[in-house]
């Protein structure tokens, strides 16, 4: 009598084995990457807002930069925002959570943002 084609209950159920482990190690490491551009994102965006009420005050002839900072978002996120340079302008925000670290940067002399991680 000629074999029937099918599988046996031994290979669908090392099959099933084998594709819960491979999404129990990609799971975890999808979440880590979530978390770390989700922070990145939220750092940039407190940043960027700094920059605008900065720029709003300095337009206006209001207070300092320095001065301004205390004005500035923060989110859960961003555990500091510091001025480096008065004249030009450079600011720093930092974001630190479980997964990491994460430094952006606004260059005064070139208008451009760039940040830095740590994971």
């Amino acid at each position: 009598m000629p074999k029937e084609g099918g599988f046996t209950l031994v290979e669908v159920l090392v099959a099933l084995m084998i594709v819960l482990v491979l999404a129990g190690l990609a799971i975890p490491l999808y979440e880590i990457t979530f978390k770390r551009n989700a922070m990145r994102a939220v750092v940039l965006s407190d940043l960027r807002q700094c920059l605008s009420i900065i720029s709003v005050h300095m337009s206006t002839g209001g207070n300092s930069p320095s001065e301004v900072l205390g004005e500035c978002p923060k989110s859960d996120y961003t555990q500091e925002i510091r001025l480096l340079s008065d004249n030009p302008i450079t600011i720093e925000a930092v974001g630190r959570s479980d997964v990491g670290e994460v430094r952006c940067t606004y260059d005064g002399n070139t208008g451009e943002i760039s940040c830095d991680s740590t994971f």
